[in-house]
């Protein structure tokens, strides 16, 4: 799967067990120019409810 650049994406494990997540990107992550920008999970530009189990944060 790959993610069309400008097009804000995230992931939630939902199992009970330990979730693992590997990113593979295509080129080098460049700190001079970024090309990766950040919404906080509580946003309301982002349409999607990120709930967590009572008391547990975002990290």
């Amino acid at each position: 799967m790959s993610v069309p650049p400008l097009v804000y994406h995230g992931f939630k494990g939902i199992g009970t067990g330990t979730e693992y997540f590997l990113s593979v990107p295509t080129e080098p992550y460049n700190y001079s120019e970024p090309d990766k920008y950040r919404l906080s999970p509580d946003t309301d530009q982002i349409p999607y409810d990120w709930v967590l189990t009572p008391g547990l944060k975002h990290g």
